[in-house]
């Protein structure tokens, strides 16, 4: 059954900043308001790289238990970076 919220994003999103982690964040209050659980998959220092995983695997694994995924961007000059040597 569908009862949750997806949150991707930065640190932002997971609520750097908040003294209350649990109840301060926007996805915590949300969550609450809509009386849905919270799945917050964002982490801080993210890329847009890699809030776009973050969102393709709400998508792709959470569907069955998401009805809304909300996706935040961070600054467009974020970049991943690989070493030299690196092959995918």
């Amino acid at each position: 059954m569908k009862n949750s919220i997806v949150i991707c994003g930065d640190s932002f999103n997971v609520g750097i900043g908040c003294r209350d982690l649990a109840n301060e964040p926007y996805g915590a209050l949300l969550s609450k308001h809509l009386d849905k659980s919270v799945i917050n998959l964002a982490k801080g220092s993210s890329t847009n790289l890699s809030i776009y995983l973050q969102a393709k695997y709400a998508v792709d694994e959470l569907s069955d238990k998401a009805d809304l995924v909300i996706v935040s961007p961070t600054s467009y000059n974020r970049v991943e970076w690989f070493p030299f040597d690196y092959t995918p």
